[in-house]
């Protein structure tokens, strides 16, 4: 008896709350909890948009990139139309980047500019995209199509043809992962025709390809760990060297990867490091240099039973043995 009381109470209640202002959560409540504006909101950019449009929906997008992270509030996303966009940005806050597709999204710096400056403390993702004919202006020490200060995420994304001193497709001071990318054709006259960072690094499933520099034609690396997992590194060149990667980091790691057809007239074609390396189930062969055709050793290196060091020219090997691992 004192059950069936309960339940009337309940139901009672539940009714006199129901006939407050505000007592019940609607469907339309529920789904904005959770879902406000810490998420930020979208702003559509596209060539046939005007930057008097607000860019709120796909019907009335900004014309310019620059423009829509101007009006952008931190966590905002943008996603950017099909087409080429000639110009030189600056992100200054947490954003998202979102093109349709890096074969028909394209940013070109138009050789003016670098293609992308993120300031620090900052996270940002770019995805989706092409960046290209990016330039240093001329002060030595900045990257050709990003210069990073924050912490960025790239994924499918190609960055090629640009130009600079330090990091040619990517410089960057903060931490950075790479997952689906393609850093191609990107030449410095100093380190990292590739990318070139002081900081973590991560690169996943990506290929990096026909860079040129002085050190570290594909990636230059220095400071802190660097992870390559299933990354193809091909045919890229240093006038010194590591042709391939040049690594001063604390630790660089390898796993499933191809390092192949690199060159440096100096040592270490594929790899050439100096403190301490890992290679897991790795592949690195066809690289030239003069000592340490496939890798060049000044430091620790450990490495497993199943990496294959082949047909490299004129040595495999140059410097310390590694050790089995």
């Amino acid at each position: 008896m004192n059950y069936f009381k309960l339940q009337i109470y309940v139901l009672v209640l539940l009714m006199a709350l129901g006939s407050c202002s505000g007592a019940y959560i609607t469907a339309n409540d529920h789904n904005s909890i959770g879902s406000g504006t810490n998420n930020g909101k979208t702003i559509y950019v596209a060539n046939n948009g005007t930057d008097r449009n607000n860019g709120l929906t796909p019907e009335t997008p900004k014309r310019n990139i620059a423009n829509a992270i101007r009006s952008a509030n931190p966590n905002d996303t943008i996603k950017v139309s099909p087409g080429t966009y000639r110009e030189n940005i600056v992100i200054d806050k947490n954003i998202t980047i979102i093109g349709n597709n890096q074969n028909n999204t394209i940013l070109d710096g138009n050789q003016a500019d670098i293609c992308i400056i993120i300031q620090p403390e900052l996270k940002v993702h770019i995805t989706n995209l092409t960046i290209k004919n990016g330039k240093d202006p001329g002060n030595g020490y900045y990257g050709g199509g990003i210069q990073n200060y924050g912490n960025l995420t790239i994924t499918n994304t190609t960055i090629t043809n640009n130009t600079s001193d330090y990091g040619g497709g990517i410089r960057s001071y903060g931490p950075i992962t790479l997952k689906k990318a393609t850093i191609t054709n990107n030449h410095v006259g100093a380190a990292g025709g590739g990318i070139s960072i002081r900081n973590t690094l991560v690169v996943e499933d990506s290929t990096i390809t026909n860079n040129t520099a002085w050190w570290g034609g594909g990636i230059d690396t220095d400071i802190k760990p660097v992870i390559l997992r299933r990354v193809n590194i091909k045919n890229n060149s240093a006038g010194a060297d590591g042709g391939g990667i040049s690594s001063v980091s604390e630790s660089l790691t390898i796993e499933d990867s191809t390092i192949t057809g690199n060159s440096a007239e100096k040592n270490g074609g594929g790899i050439y490091m100096v403190r301490l390396m890992y290679i897991y189930g790795s592949e690195i062969t066809n690289n030239r240099a003069n000592d340490g055709g496939g890798i060049y050793i000044r430091g620790d290196a450990y490495i497993d039973d199943l990496t294959k060091i082949a047909n490299n020219t004129l040595n495999n090997l140059g410097g310390r043995p590694f050790i089995p691992a």
